[in-house]
């Protein structure tokens, strides 16, 4: 069978495999889950270990915070090429490792959105819609919130 029709989680173990029968003392993999299904992943973990518990080194690069925690020894911060820190992975939080790659907290990054009010002024609304296939359809959408049926 050739790889290019194996599913991408059987790929990424052919080129795991690869690396193994070649000896391989390191593995450097980047963003290994990020197309593989929650099953592949939960399997891919599994084999993370195994290579662990047979004393294979493994580097993983990913944005997946709560699975480099999961899986990692140890942790190494990069922010624009220079490493920010490196430290035992059990020391580490999400919001800390998210702090270390921003330089700055994810609130101040990110702050919260103002909680709506159900009593703002409408910004759109729409009233007695119809079309093919509904009829007499009302909205109103107001700042923060999605949407609104009336009626």
């Amino acid at each position: 069978m050739k790889v290019s029709s194996l599913s991408i989680g059987d790929q990424q173990k052919v080129e795991i495999l690869r690396a193994l029968a070649r000896d391989a003392k390191l593995i450097i993999m980047d963003e290994p889950t990020a197309r593989l299904t929650t099953p592949e992943a939960v399997q891919f973990h599994k084999m993370v270990r195994e290579l662990r518990d047979q004393g294979k080194a493994i580097v993983l690069v990913s944005h997946f915070l709560e699975e480099v925690l999961k899986l990692s020894d140890r942790v190494t911060i990069m922010r624009d090429g220079c490493v920010v820190r490196s430290s035992k992975a059990a020391d580490e939080t999400s919001a800390t490792l998210v702090q270390g790659m921003l330089g700055r907290s994810i609130e101040s990054t990110f702050p919260p959105r103002p909680r709506a009010s159900l009593f703002a002024e409408p910004r759109l609304e729409v009233i007695g819609l119809s079309g093919k296939k509904f009829n007499n359809v009302s909205f109103s959408v107001r700042s923060g919130r999605f949407w609104e049926l009336q009626g």
